[in-house]
């Protein structure tokens, strides 16, 4: 038995007016890093929180919409957004591959081992 399905989707798009972001960088102790995500998450609109648990640090990047005619550059010098040599990309992405390739393969191999 065939069955066929038709759906029929509508999707209204609106242009929203034209804004700045501004970025603010905040470091905290993770003591209340719980209670803190959910305030945290309802005050900003484009915000998220990088938690380091082995320094019990977090760090809160706090990014809302402000007026198009509030100072600034407007620029995001944020370093994989520049421009790259390729060579150096190479150099950057084997090292990383160095550095983390013997911690997987041990991974891999121990869950082998306690798996068969």
């Amino acid at each position: 038995m065939i069955r066929l399905v038709i759906t029929f989707v509508q999707v209204t798009l609106n242009l929203e007016p034209l804004f700045k972001r501004s970025l603010t960088y905040l470091i905290k102790d993770d003591s209340d890093l719980g209670d803190e995500l959910a305030s945290f998450g309802r005050k900003h609109e484009f915000a998220d929180v990088t938690w380091y648990p082995s320094q019990q640090k977090a760090v809160y990047r706090i990014d809302d919409r402000v007026s198009v005619n509030t100072s600034g550059n407007g620029l995001y010098d944020f370093f994989p957004f520049r421009p790259t040599l390729s060579a150096a990309l190479t150099v950057v992405r084997a090292t990383g591959l160095c550095i983390f390739l013997p911690r997987y393969i041990h991974t891999v191999m121990m869950y082998l081992i306690y798996t068969i």
